[in-house]
């Protein structure tokens, strides 16, 4: 089953919302 777009989008923001609190590193600008 495939998530929406929108949920999908969400669900990426916060698994690398987790490795940026996790490991500040340069992801952190493209997370914003």
């Amino acid at each position: 089953m495939r998530l929406e777009l929108g949920e999908e989008k969400i669900w990426h923001e916060k698994c690398i919302s987790k490795i940026v609190d996790a490991h500040p590193t340069p992801y952190d600008s493209i997370a914003s």
